[in-house]
């Protein structure tokens, strides 16, 4: 199955052609405020994952997230 994200409804011929090709609209989300207010959890969720990995692979992005002092920038 393919998709599209729109059919051309300027040529009747084309669109008539992709049609039966098997071509479909996407569906799309009727507000995209909402849609990414939907996405916000995912994104912290993906975060957090990415965080650990990161933390587990690489020991001493532990000790940078653990830094009370905080970070200071040097510029000469």
């Amino acid at each position: 199955m393919r998709y599209t994200k729109k059919i051309p409804a300027t040529d009747k011929g084309l669109s008539e052609r992709l049609k039966t090709d098997g071509w479909k609209k996407l569906k799309e989300p009727s507000n995209y405020g909402i849609a990414s207010l939907i996405a916000v959890p995912f994104m912290l969720i993906n975060g957090a994952i990415s965080i650990l990995i990161a933390f587990y692979l690489y020991p001493p992005v532990g000790a940078f997230l653990n830094n009370k002092e905080g970070i200071n920038i040097a510029f000469k």
